[in-house]
């Protein structure tokens, strides 16, 4: 069979294109990703974040122009502690380059995150940065909890997870899609628990909660019991209700628009006033992750996450007599999270559940973020379906339901 130099450059052509495809298939690889946390005896965390990046292409520079923090500014603060490039040549020889100069005119706040621009990146690159993050003040005296995602959107080589607490502060945890438990030395008083995962392949995305139970993660805390985060948050939210003579104006002048007094109608123009009168702001009037603001300010500044919108119609809920709650859930999630570990974390939307009572034959689930709310069962149903809440109650009697009415008391 006779072969032609054209059939030859072919199959070079086709080799040559096969071989940098698969070199190119991921925009980097991580080499390192490590994450330093300190705790301290009133709770108060350190955490440094170690990461060393090898950018492959183009895909990774543009990825890479911007790293984004989550920090409550309510509570943290934040610290560039090294930044620095090596540019790769082929004879293997390396020139870092420090960005820190850069940087310090490059970080900018954006709500809860903090956003650094990273200038100068290039294919071939090798980007390592250092960040530390202060926590000012803990969120509940005594107490800590945190989590860590031990992969990444690109291959993994190495991820570390370690923490340093007191010796006398007991340790909960839980790990997730990995069964790797940790290292565990003391020292001066103080124990060191550490996870460290070698070759890990790429997820998804990090941003999405449905891909959780793909993601190798490590959840701490100190808390192991639901009734002790639940009784906290139940303060906080109870705290932030008004009760003043605007919003009971207000909620008896919209309910008496309604020509009745059936209370289900009710709560649901409470519910319509809410959600198209104060506009969805994901940062609040102030800056918190967790606790909601006053409901007196919401209605001021007429803007507010699901925390601050739930806790204005609660204080017009009560403004006409309807008995109702605060529910926290997670919208991305299926899962049964009363078994999980006690965090925070597992919640990304807060909510109102309303109880069967007089003229309210059946359970309400009332979410005021939604603008466009037609009837009971389209709150009710469809759009929370087989999700489990955490209801708030006061007097330690907070428990998770689920959304179909399946209780985990």
């Amino acid at each position: 069979m006779k072969i032609t130099s054209r059939f030859i450059c072919l199959i070079l052509i086709l080799c040559f294109s096969q071989a940098r495809s698969f070199a190119f298939e991921h925009d980097a690889e991580i080499l390192l990703n490590e994450r330093s946390v300190k705790i301290f005896p009133d709770g108060r965390m350190v955490t440094l974040i170690h990461k060393m990046i090898l950018l492959n292409n183009n895909f990774g520079v543009e990825n890479y122009n911007k790293l984004v923090f989550n920090v409550d500014s309510t509570r943290d603060s934040f610290e560039v502690v090294d930044m620095t490039r090596s540019e790769h040549f082929s004879e293997g020889e390396n020139r870092p380059v420090a960005f820190s100069p850069l940087v310090s005119q490059s970080v900018d706040t954006e709500g809860n995150r903090v956003v650094i621009t990273v200038p100068m990146l290039k294919p071939g690159d090798m980007f390592e940065y250092k960040i530390r993050i202060y926590s000012n003040s803990p969120v509940i005296t005594g107490h800590f909890w945190t989590m860590q995602n031990m992969a990444d959107v690109y291959p993994t080589e190495k991820s570390v997870f370690s923490i340093e607490m007191p010796e006398n502060i007991e340790l909960f945890y839980q790990c997730f899609a990995h069964e790797t438990e940790p290292r565990i030395s003391s020292s001066g008083g103080n124990i060191n628990y550490t996870w460290e995962l070698e070759n890990l392949d790429p997820v998804r995305s990090l941003n999405n909660e449905k891909s959780d139970e793909s993601m190798p993660r490590v959840i701490v805390s100190s808390v192991n019991s639901w009734d002790v985060l639940a009784e906290w948050l139940s303060a906080r939210y109870f705290e932030k209700i008004a009760d003043n003579d605007r919003t009971r104006r207000l909620a008896l002048s919209l309910t008496q628009m309604t020509g009745n007094e059936i209370k289900e109608h009710m709560a649901m123009t409470l519910a319509r006033f809410v959600s198209l009168n104060i506009v969805n702001y994901d940062n609040g009037v102030e800056l918190d992750t967790i606790v909601p603001n006053d409901a007196e300010a919401v209605l001021k500044n007429r803007r507010g996450d699901c925390k601050d919108k739930a806790v204005l119609l609660l204080s017009l809920l009560y403004s006409v007599g309807i008995e109702a709650y605060p529910a926290l859930l997670n919208n991305d999630r299926d899962s049964n999270i009363a078994e999980m570990l006690p965090v925070p974390y597992y919640f990304n939307h807060a909510i109102v559940y309303v109880p069967p009572q007089a003229t309210i034959e059946h359970k309400l689930w009332l979410d005021p973020t939604d603008v466009n709310l037609i009837s009971t069962r389209s709150m009710n149903i469809s759009h929370h379906k087989r999700k489990q809440a955490l209801i708030l109650r006061p007097n330690g009697e907070s428990r998770f339901e689920w959304m179909e009415g399946t209780s985990t008391e």
